[in-house]
């Protein structure tokens, strides 16, 4: 046999050759493929988690909000409590001047009463002793005249409390002892004015006394009250502090969360772009994009802004371009729609993936609408209908919140379409 092939031999292998290259060529298409879905999935996966990251942001960046009025609130409060603690502590100062003014007059007081009662027992003996000088004058004068010394024993009998009601008649009788009556008298009205002040002075005291300690009493418990306030703002501070400390923590937790997705997002779009090979196109026109509607005013700027719901100054990361609702949302760029869901904040909201453009890939938004007009996993082109304008999610009326992504990154929908 020559070494030689038949032809028919060569056709033959011709034709199993041909089998296995298409065979080749089939599976590295279907290896191609699945890498391709492998892709997308991980794509929606990682816009999950991104989404999933920027609402635990907002929420994180709303409760920070809410923890700093609540510690701003506190400080207000301790600021009032500590006010009132100085007013207070200032009419405890006063009090006290007060308590020590008084009770130096009480002091005072009391001298004087220990002076009045002194007089008192000085008088009361000066009395006796005047008594018994008269008592033995008499008895001398009885003891020479029989007839008179029956009035000298009663004279004798009588104590100083009667001595008073009796010296106008003993004095009458006993004319040759008026000096000694005289002086009597002095001292019975001596002792009379002395018991008088001494009452006078023991009342002022006892009321003295009474008006400190009701006075000191009222201000040192209006002291006490304003000092419990205190002590009470004091604690709601720290508890306030403690509370934003938390929520800063958490909103940098979050912020860190964020960014990982935004991340691995990005990570996916360059492998999807890079997957694409030679798929990447140039921009479809000098205006880069197609403006989503034809009618529209622009109602809110990308960029920082004070929040119409919040009522706080944050980043608006789009363009809000006022329309009807119902207005058609035409696409900006040809691609795949790897979002078509509700969203707490965006509302209804579409997502298209607009692959390799020029080098970057490119992704936008589409918010707020009322109804969408495609499903994902679609393919649509540069303006065909997407869905209609509305005021879902977080929104004051009828709008389009439109964003632009370049490489994962937020862009300034400005920069791309001639709004």
């Amino acid at each position: 046999m020559g070494q030689g092939s038949s032809p028919k031999s060569k056709a033959l292998v011709g034709r199993v050759a041909a089998i296995v290259l298409l065979a080749f060529s089939l599976g590295l298409s279907a290896l191609v493929n699945a890498s391709a879905d492998e892709l997308d999935d991980r794509s929606d996966e990682a816009l999950k988690q991104w989404s999933a990251a920027k609402d635990d942001l907002a929420k994180a960046t709303q409760d920070l909000a809410t923890a700093q009025d609540e510690l701003a609130v506190a400080r207000d409060e301790l600021s009032i409590a500590q006010a009132e603690l100085n007013v207070a502590n200032a009419n405890l100062r006063i009090a006290q001047s007060e308590d020590n003014r008084l009770a130096a007059e009480l002091q005072i007081a009391e001298d004087e009463l220990a002076l009045a009662q002194l007089a008192v027992e000085n008088g009361e003996r000066d009395l006796a002793r005047q008594h018994d000088r008269m008592v033995l004058s008499v008895q001398s004068m009885t003891q020479q005249d029989p007839v008179l010394l029956t009035v000298g024993i009663f004279l004798a009998n009588l104590g100083t409390a009667d001595i008073n009601n009796q010296l106008q008649w003993a004095s009458e009788i006993f004319s040759s002892t008026q000096a000694e009556f005289d002086e009597l008298k002095r001292i019975q009205t001596r002792l009379t004015a002395d018991q008088k002040r001494a009452a006078t002075a023991e009342q002022i005291v006892r009321t003295k006394r009474e008006e400190a300690a009701a006075a000191y009493e009222i201000t040192q418990t209006a002291q006490q009250k304003a000092q419990d306030a205190t002590d009470l703002f004091a604690a709601l501070v720290i508890a306030a502090q403690s509370k934003e400390e938390a929520a800063s923590d958490w909103l940098r937790i979050s912020q860190e969360q964020a960014d990982a997705a935004e991340q691995y997002w990005n990570e996916i779009q360059a492998e999807i772009a890079q997957s694409n090979g030679g798929e990447d196109r140039p921009a479809s026109s000098d205006s880069f994009f197609f403006v989503p509607l034809e009618y529209y005013s622009i109602s809110s700027p990308f960029g920082w802004r004070w929040h119409p719901i919040y009522q706080d100054y944050r980043h608006h990361d789009g363009v809000d371009m006022a329309a009807s609702c119902g207005t058609p949302i035409r696409a900006a760029e040809s691609g795949k729609v790897i979002r078509a869901q509700y969203h707490w904040s965006y509302g209804n909201n579409i997502v298209i993936d607009h692959g390799s453009i020029n080098g970057n890939g490119y992704t936008t938004l589409y918010a707020h609408q009322s109804a969408f007009a495609v499903s994902v996993g679609e393919y649509v082109y540069r303006g065909q209908v997407i869905g209609y304008v509305g005021s879902t999610g977080d929104s004051t009326g009828c709008h389009l919140h439109w964003e632009v992504y370049e490489n994962g990154g937020l862009r300034n929908p400005n920069d791309y379409a001639s709004l």
